[in-house]
C-alpha cells in the first residue's frame, strides 16, 4: 500500500471511530509524596463532564452496582473503595486536582471515571507511592 493510500485509510478509520462514538482513553498521572500533597493530572477526557476520582487499596475488576455507571467494570478492587472527589473535567478535558494524602492512602490506587455517559469512560489506574 502506498503512503498516500495508507494515510487516507487511517483517516477513514479515525472518522469511523468518531461516528461510532469511540472515545479516547483518559490518562491520569500522579506527582507528589505520600504521606503529603499529591497532584493528579488528567487529559483525554470529554470537555466539561462530571467525573470522580476513586481510591482503593487493591487492584481488581469491580463491577459498579446500580446507579449512574451501573455495570461499568473498573480496575480497582473493593478494599477501601470510595470516591475521593467529584469534579468537572474542564473545557479542554484536562486538568489537575491537589490534595493531602494520609499514610493510609500510601500504596493504594486511583482511577478516574467520567459519567453519566454509558459506558462510563475510565482512566488508567495509578499507584500512590509509598
Amino acid at each position: 500500500m502506498n503512503r498516500m493510500l495508507f494515510t487516507v485509510a487511517v483517516g477513514a478509520l479515525a472518522c469511523l471511530g468518531a461516528v461510532r462514538g469511540v472515545q479516547a482513553q483518559v490518562v491520569i498521572s500522579l506527582e507528589g509524596a505520600c504521606p503529603g500533597t499529591l497532584h493528579v493530572r488528567w487529559e483525554g477526557a470529554s470537555p466539561n463532564q462530571r467525573a470522580a476520582l476513586m481510591f482503593s487499596q487493591n487492584l481488581g475488576q469491580y463491577r459498579l452496582p446500580a446507579g449512574v455507571c451501573e455495570g461499568t467494570v473498573i480496575g480497582l478492587g473493593t478494599q477501601g473503595l470510595h470516591v475521593v472527589r467529584f469534579f468537572v473535567t474542564g473545557p479542554d478535558g484536562e486538568g489537575e486536582l491537589s490534595g493531602r494524602a494520609t499514610p493510609h492512602a500510601c500504596g493504594g490506587y486511583l482511577q478516574m471515571i467520567e459519567y453519566p455517559s454509558l459506558p462510563c469512560l475510565l482512566s488508567n489506574v495509578v499507584q500512590i507511592p509509598e
